[in-house]
């Protein structure tokens, strides 16, 4: 009994919180990616800022023929600026269904995409997304995204 309380005092008087997962945790975490999305196709940098972590970081996964990967490294500040530089539904990026995964402050989500720019299909892939909950909101920390010109589902609507 007394290792508890002394256990109890320790975690009361120090900085260690225990946050519980919200029933609105995946509503929000829906909000931020399609958030994203939106800003990016309204080319307005000012959407998608806010959404990352200050530690975030991007890469892409090229797919060149059948079975060779490229790693690209990526930048989440140049991104922003590439989104701020395009033209107002330059960059269209069309979701299909979202799979989230959440545990004690940490998400993770994985969402089919086709990529269309300046109204010409791109590429296609799966964007996966690492989000933390961090000053009381869900701050995207990691993208990676697979590109392709292969078994691209071309039918996803636009929802801009």
């Amino acid at each position: 009994m007394k290792k508890f309380v002394f256990i109890l005092l320790i975690l009361l008087n120090s900085n260690f919180t225990i946050r519980a997962q919200s029933a609105n945790d995946e509503e929000n975490i829906i909000n931020a990616i399609n958030q994203l999305f939106t800003g990016m196709f309204a080319s307005d940098s000012s959407l998608v800022y806010p959404l990352f972590h200050e530690e975030a970081s991007m890469k892409s996964i090229v797919m060149e023929g059948a079975a060779e990967s490229v790693v690209q490294q990526g930048n989440y500040k140049s991104f922003i600026s590439r989104v701020a530089n395009s033209k107002p539904g330059a960059l269209d990026e069309r979701l299909g269904e979202m799979s989230i995964m959440i545990t004690e402050g940490m998400a993770q989500v994985w969402v089919p995409y086709v990529f269309y720019y300046e109204g010409k299909f791109s590429h296609c892939g799966t964007n996966a997304f690492h989000l933390i909950f961090s000053n009381n909101s869900w701050k995207i920390l990691h993208v990676t995204d697979t590109r392709s010109l292969q078994n691209c589902q071309t039918n996803i609507e636009n929802d801009n």
